[in-house]
């Protein structure tokens, strides 16, 4: 799949749609997902080794909160509100 992209035989859209069509049963498809859970487990590791990725991750996301309280409030509503009430 990869050298298939990188020598532009298919274009990335077409790609996907092949793939989204395959059923669950079929090998490319099976390969594909042990693929996404081996790299799952690779990031799931390496978090639990590295304190400074953990320091990351909780900094990133501690960005991301304030924003997704603020889009849950809503036009006319205060986020203090919301977030009192989740």
């Amino acid at each position: 799949m990869v050298a298939t992209l990188r020598l532009k035989e298919m274009s990335q859209s077409t790609l996907v749609r092949k793939l989204c069509t395959l059923t669950g049963h079929h090998r490319t498809s099976k390969a594909i997902f042990e693929f996404d859970k081996l790299i799952s487990s690779i990031y799931t590791l390496r978090y639990l080794r590295d304190p400074e990725l953990q320091r990351n991750v909780h900094r990133s996301q501690n960005r991301i909160e304030p924003t997704s309280i603020a889009l849950r409030a809503g036009p006319g509503q205060r986020s203090e509100n919301i977030d009192r009430a989740h």
